[in-house]
């Protein structure tokens, strides 16, 4: 029975960042790294916790560098560690030529009376930033309900019966209804136990941009009314009538009441008289009738008719009040405006950054991706970053998805020395772009994720060309090394691109079989064929030096070994080095000595001098060394 041997490198596919998969493990994805992506979710960090307000980034790099992975895996790491404090960012993607051509589209003249065309542009901007911060809503509550549901089926059943009702007008009842099915009405599902009663907000929350999508997609029409009517009525009657029945003996009273008042006030009894007098009085009213009625009436009616507008052109509003209602459940939008450099023309893309910032006073966080503006403004960005990899930054990311796929074994086969063969290749072939080198991990791959299989002629040594590619890449790394040349490439990553990729180029010319100039002043006007201008003149003397090292690292016998060997590169790697990678022709050119295919290449010239030892100093120039035809 044959048995198969195990693969002797594995690769392990990371996830992309913020996908599905990467969502539900909960953790970071794999990614390169480096310092810009470092800042960006520093910034975004401060944002989610409250410390900024908003920024606006320009992230630009060469094509196929990875610039939205780059921008994605800074929100996921925000993300991770925000989560402890109840707080993330809500990532929020557009797409710059859609909203470009929304400026473009001609004007509506449907309306009798026809908008601006500034304000027609304004809505359709809105409804591109509405639908997109409201699917970004919904795919945040979808995420959480669906890890909440785990294995169990009614769970997520109800959790594909809210995905369908999130496309359409859901009440705000039906949405109580899950919360209360998955016990989150309380406390809520966006966060484990770092946030508490914060139920009825989130439900609020996705409520009001349910609302605000219906905006955008259909005519929403909410009416309220109230009537209240009050009734007060008051009368006032005065009535006085005689009674005949009682006028007589009333009558006959009067008079004797007079007599005896008359005859007390003869006899001097003035105050009896007084009181006969008021007796005669009494007498005369107990035969009148007195009746007072009071009656007051009022009328009160009042009716209430409240119609809020929700229309397009309320879109100015109801944004940065959701944005805002978002940020209070913990949901901090991050708009990511990505391919701003296919867009069109430069004032159109200006237009659209400002008017997408003014929506929200500056009070949101976004991320254009595109190329720097050629004068080297900011033109209304907060800041700008340039994603340019550097050899040690890949090298860390291949590390950590190329595995041995056999323990070492005591054999003559050294395991992380081929692994380091591999890594050596995948970084010239990539040019350390990340488009380019998953095309090369897949290229490699046989199947079942085996990188490198362990079959005989089948090693990295083995690989025809590896020692020119080795070479190559070693030649780049020692020349980046530099101190000078270090401290400039750290501080300025548009200068650091426009280096590395320089050095590239010249692994280009090699692939190409062509051949270069022999000084390094024609050598670095060739390679900067076609490349943006530098902005200081020192630059190009830096660059000039730089060329002239790689030269020397080229066509010297052995000084690539002896410098790599004191860098600390492994023996093991420096074996497979050919001794030398250029030779100066009798035209005073530069002919490669090893072609593409691993073989000594046709008529090639070689120095006359011996390799040094690896711990000798080399400082032949390349263009001084005298050459003769090789055997």
């Amino acid at each position: 029975m044959t048995t198969t041997p195990e693969p002797l490198l594995l690769l392990k596919r990371p996830r992309e960042p913020l996908s599905p998969e990467a969502r539900r493990a909960g953790e970071e994805s794999v990614v390169i790294d480096s310092p810009a992506r470092q800042r960006l979710a520093r910034e975004i960090e401060r944002y989610v916790a409250g410390d900024i307000t908003g920024r606006a980034f320009l992230v630009s790099g060469a094509a196929g560098a990875g610039k939205t992975t780059m921008v994605l895996s800074a929100i996921e790491r925000a993300a991770t560690r925000c989560a402890e404090h109840g707080r993330r960012p809500l990532p929020v993607r557009l797409s710059a030529p859609a909203l470009v051509e929304s400026l473009e589209a001609p004007p509506s003249t449907a309306q009798s009376s026809p908008e601006p065309a500034a304000k027609q542009e304004n809505k359709r901007l809105m409804m591109l930033l509405a639908q997109a911060l409201a699917k970004a809503t919904a795919d945040a509550f979808l995420d959480r309900f669906e890890l909440a549901a785990g294995d169990d089926d009614r769970l997520r059943d109800t959790v594909a019966e809210l995905r369908v009702a999130l496309e359409g007008a859901p009440t705000f009842d039906e949405l109580q209804s899950v919360w209360r099915q998955f016990g989150v009405a309380r406390d809520g599902v966006l966060f484990d136990a770092s946030r508490r009663r914060q139920g009825i907000r989130e439900l609020g929350a996705l409520w009001h941009t349910l609302r605000v999508h219906q905006v955008v997609t259909g005519q929403l029409t909410v009416k309220t009314e109230n009537d209240q009517t009050d009734t007060d009525k008051t009368e006032t009657k005065q009535e006085l009538s005689p009674q005949p029945s009682k006028l007589y003996d009333a009558t006959i009273a009067l008079f004797a009441g007079a007599a005896v008042g008359g005859g007390a006030a003869a006899e001097g009894e003035f105050g009896l008289a007084g009181v006969l007098a008021l007796g005669g009085t009494l007498l005369a009213n107990a035969v009148l009738k007195y009746t007072r009625t009071t009656s007051v009436e009022r009328k009160r009616a009042l009716t209430y008719d409240f119609e809020p507008t929700l229309s397009l052109a309320s879109l100015s509003r109801l944004l940065p009040a959701l944005a805002e209602q978002l940020r209070t459940i913990g949901l901090a939008p991050v708009f990511v405006v990505d391919d701003l450099d296919r867009a069109g023309e430069a004032d159109l893309v200006e237009r659209t950054v400002g008017r997408l910032k003014s929506y929200f006073t500056d009070q949101a966080f976004f991320v254009f991706l595109g190329e720097p503006p050629a004068d080297g403004e900011r033109n209304g960005y907060s800041d700008t970053l340039f994603l340019a990899y550097r050899p040690e930054h890949v090298r860390a990311y291949l590390d950590r998805v190329v595995h041995p796929g056999r323990p070492q074994a005591d054999d003559d086969m050294d395991v992380d020395a081929e692994r380091a063969l591999v890594n050596y290749a995948l970084l010239l072939r990539s040019s350390l772009r990340m488009s380019n080198l998953h095309a090369e991990l897949d290229g490699l791959c046989a199947g079942d994720d085996v990188l490198v299989a362990n079959a005989p002629r089948t090693r990295p040594r083995d690989w025809p060309a590896i020692g020119a590619e080795v070479f190559l890449q070693l030649v780049i790394e020692q020349v980046l090394g530099d101190d000078a040349l270090a401290q400039r490439l750290a501080h300025d990553d548009r200068f650091a691109h426009a280096a590395i990729e320089l050095l590239y180029r010249l692994a280009d010319r090699w692939r190409a079989e062509v051949q270069v100039p022999g000084t390094p002043e024609d050598l670095l006007t060739d390679l900067r064929q076609g490349a943006p201008p530098l902005q200081r003149s020192s630059d190009e003397r830096l660059l000039r030096d730089m060329v002239k090292e790689a030269l020397r690292l080229l066509t010297v016998r052995g000084a690539l070994a002896a410098q790599a060997h004191h860098a600390g590169v492994s023996q093991s790697v420096l074996g497979v080095l050919p001794p030398v990678m250029l030779a100066v022709t009798p035209e005073g050119a530069l002919a490669w000595q090893i072609d593409p295919n691993g073989r000594p290449a046709a008529g090639s010239w070689a120095p006359e001098a011996a390799p040094p030892e690896a711990d000798d100093e080399v400082t032949e120039s390349a263009v001084s060394v005298p050459v003769s035809r090789s055997p």
